[in-house]
């Protein structure tokens, strides 16, 4: 029986692609991911989770999905999720899916992506906690995107940091733009969080 785990890195950050991760692997052959050490991304250090993501791409197959900032800048991002993660589910062609809920409706969110699949859909908040399978896929969604903001920042004049509001370096780096006046493609405009960024000055200085 094949089973698949689903979850998504970059939902709330403000440059950069947003990704979605699906990772497959026979149900008997799950504590392999319990023996490399899979849990959450979020537990891990950055080094930690490039070692298990090598491990999960040979034990597992997997299928990534990138959303670019461009395809995200005005719309509604559940409606986006729904989208990728229907996507990726399709390729999937499992007997039991895992979701990391993206919707504060489950409910709403289940009868959304039953209706494309015959498999047993399990969508809870925080499964990339509580099923190996999907924190495996958290795990390969968030190397892909770190990886992705590496290669922004190589093309970039000063640090990106992570991506996300919360990174000093990714302040930093919205005040340069907004100085300049001159946002690259890559920054996720019509957020709210970054359009306060962008035109609040005395809200950005005091933050950094």
């Amino acid at each position: 029986m094949l089973i698949a785990g689903i979850d998504e890195a970059g939902r709330g950050a403000v440059l950069g692609p947003l990704v979605v991760a699906g990772v497959v692997i026979s149900e008997d052959k799950i504590n392999r991911f319990k023996n490399i050490g899979v849990k959450d991304s979020k537990l891990l250090t950055k080094k930690r989770r490039s070692e298990i993501y090598s491990k999960i791409l040979s034990y597992s197959t997997t299928y990534v999905r990138m959303v670019p900032p461009s395809k995200i800048s005005g719309r509604n991002l559940n409606c986006i999720e729904k989208e990728v993660f229907s996507e990726v589910i399709k390729d999937a062609c499992c007997d039991k899916i895992y979701i990391d809920a993206f919707d504060t409706n489950i409910d709403r969110l289940y009868r959304e992506l039953s209706s494309i699949t015959d498999a047993e859909l399990f969508i809870e908040h925080k499964a990339d906690l509580k099923y190996p399978v999907v924190s495996a896929a958290s795990i390969v969604a968030k190397v892909v995107r770190d990886k992705e903001i590496m290669k922004l920042s190589m093309n970039s004049k000063i640090p990106l940091g992570s991506g996300y509001p919360s990174d000093p370096l990714t302040l930093n780096f919205l005040k340069y733009c907004r100085d300049r006046k001159n946002f690259p493609e890559f920054v996720r405009l019509s957020w709210k969080t970054v359009k306060r960024l962008m035109y609040s000055q005395t809200k950005l200085d005091n933050i950094i």
